[in-house]
């Protein structure tokens, strides 16, 4: 079996996405940030040659991964 050497980001959410959750959607009060957290968003990154490289790659896609986490939360665009 031949070995993968990747790396992954894990993205768990912070009392501020809850706070943001809480007021974008009512429904939402009886969350808790342990409830968020049970099944954190895990991104495998493309093969890299230095971690520097790899932190670049994950810096360029922040945005998509936050637009995409707040998507999985609440679907109204204008909140």
């Amino acid at each position: 079996m031949d070995a993968i050497n990747r790396s992954a980001v894990i993205v768990t959410p912070s009392q501020t996405s809850l706070d943001w959750l809480h007021r974008a959607d009512p429904t939402s009060a009886d969350l808790s940030l342990a409830d968020l957290r049970q099944e954190p968003t895990i991104y495998l990154l493309p093969e890299h040659d230095t971690e520097a490289e790899a932190c670049e790659h994950v810096r360029i896609c922040c945005s998509e991964i936050i637009e995409e986490q707040l998507d999985g939360w609440y679907r109204v665009p204008s909140s």
